[in-house]
């Protein structure tokens, strides 16, 4: 995601500065791309640094560059406004699709974003999250249990340790 073809220190554009993006098609129409461009016309804090563009620049959580291609922000919600497009890939007589898309003129300054993008998030109350390197769990059978007399207890199958998820031991 930070790593782009054009590259340099996250610059806060100007107010009138070129900016670009990428909005993306709907899965019917394989999310192809295409380009939205526009003009920055505002930056203020939503809480964070936020810009905000005369018009759509880009798809939610789609990068938003400057003229030189240098990555400036990461586009947010666009506050439900959603817009209905038709297409249609030839004259042909192929069938018109109207499409649903979300295009957003507000985008979080990348210096407010880059810092979050490698970041390991923790659960919403704060505490950490448990992780634990197995797939495949389910309750144990009351058969396997009786088997291997564990009955009166409860337990766990597990069909598969993730590997390098054991705790390493120091050499």
């Amino acid at each position: 995601m930070t790593a782009f073809a054009a590259r340099g220190a996250a610059p806060v554009p100007a107010i009138g500065e070129e900016v670009w993006g990428i909005g993306l098609r709907t899965k019917e129409e394989d999310f192809l791309p295409y380009l939205l461009k526009s003009e920055l016309a505002l930056i203020q804090s939503l809480p964070e640094r936020t810009g905000t563009a005369l018009q759509e620049v880009s798809g939610p959580g789609l990068p938003v560059f400057n003229r030189d291609g240098v990555l400036v922000g990461l586009a947010l919600e666009s506050g439900s406004q959603q817009f209905v497009e038709y297409t249609q890939m030839n004259r042909g007589g192929e069938t018109v699709l109207l499409v649903d898309v979300e295009e957003s003129s507000l985008f979080e300054l990348a210096d407010e974003a880059l810092p979050n993008l490698g970041r390991i998030p923790a659960s919403i109350s704060g505490r950490p999250l448990a992780w634990l390197g197995a797939d495949g769990l389910e309750p144990m059978d009351r058969d396997v249990a009786n088997f291997l007399n564990l009955s009166g207890q409860s337990g766990a199958v597990v069909s598969e340790v993730l590997g390098d998820s054991l705790p390493r031991r120091p050499a």
